[in-house]
């Protein structure tokens, strides 16, 4: 048995369905165990779900404090994290889910522009963020949000 399950899931497997679907919300992940026995687990397995790094850009966000570049120079906080503007694709808005274009290079609800993970430097800094979440977190595993449209 797993040590988790899905709420009103217990004994199967959760449907899939789009995030934000009608009025529901996120599937909440329950233990089968009290978390004491959890945290005890050979693996030390602890739930910590749905933190997302590779689409919530916010371009109206700017970090409060000063900022500086790769070579020590002070510069302005565009609001693009580490990406710059042509890291992401810009070619308006995700509309339908089973156009295979607009899947992958669609602004998810109007806001969320995605990665371009398809050009290398992307994929290494995509790569090598997730790298660093791994070490710094010590987590057992992660998913990835959107496979549909990171190329694995």
């Amino acid at each position: 048995d797993n040590e988790f399950f899905f709420e009103g899931h217990e004994k199967a497997s959760a449907p899939f369905r789009w995030h934000g679907e009608g009025s529901e919300r996120e599937y909440q992940l329950k233990p089968r165990r009290p978390a004491k026995e959890l945290y005890d687990t050979p693996a030390g397995k602890q739930p910590y779900v749905d933190f997302w790094y590779n689409n919530t850009w916010d371009p109206d966000h700017v970090y409060n404090g000063p900022v500086y570049g790769q070579f020590g120079e002070r510069v302005d906080d565009l609001g693009n994290g580490t990406y710059s503007g042509c890291d992401f694709h810009h070619n308006g808005d995700l509309h339908n889910y089973f156009n295979a274009w607009e899947i992958n290079v669609g602004k998810i609800y109007g806001s969320m522009d995605d990665l371009r993970l398809e050009h290398p430097r992307v994929a290494d800094k995509y790569t090598a963020m997730t790298k660093a979440l791994i070490s710094s977190t010590d987590v057992d595993g992660f998913r990835v949000d959107t496979p549909m449209q990171v190329p694995l």
